[in-house]
């Protein structure tokens, strides 16, 4: 059988990153995942073990739009995982207001912000790696109502 047909066995024994108590499951279906059908709950709990995400620290979630189910990663998860990888040194964000000097430079950001900030205009990262940092400037319309909602989530 070549590589690309095998049959992946999601059955297969291996350590799972976190594990949940008969309480805590009971507690997570009636709170976290309340609209979820048992197939969905059971997918939920297997990609929080899986990527070793605990829903109690919103690390994870699982919602429903439309009658589709959703589970997603938060900020704080993301990271988490992140954080595992050996050459993953961490990250460094901030925000730019309206009136900040500002300068993308090489070996990073140079910022200065003044006393008259206004209303956030960007978001910006840079992700520390053995290998090539990684940088991310995020132009954003309507940031204050998008970062009062806590819109820090991504997609598994």
């Amino acid at each position: 059988m070549s590589a690309k047909s095998k049959v992946v066995d999601i059955n297969r024994k291996k350590k799972e990153l976190i594990t949940f108590t008969e309480e805590e499951l009971e507690t997570l279906r009636r709170t976290v995942a309340g609209d979820a059908s048992n197939d969905e709950f059971k997918m939920f709990i297997y990609l929080a073990k899986n990527y070793g995400l605990d829903p109690f620290n919103k690390e994870i979630f699982f919602w429903k739009k439309d009658g589709k189910p959703t589970i997603m990663t938060s900020r704080d998860g993301y990271l988490k995982i992140a954080d595992r990888h050996p050459q993953y040194d961490g990250l460094v964000s901030d925000v730019v207001r309206e009136n900040d000097k500002f300068r993308r430079k090489e070996t990073g950001i140079n910022m200065g912000p003044t006393a008259d900030r206004l209303s956030v205009v960007t978001l910006w990262f840079i992700e520390r790696t053995e290998a090539i940092p990684f940088m991310s400037l995020l132009p954003l319309k309507n940031t204050d109502q998008i970062l009062r909602s806590g819109s820090s989530i991504l997609q598994l």
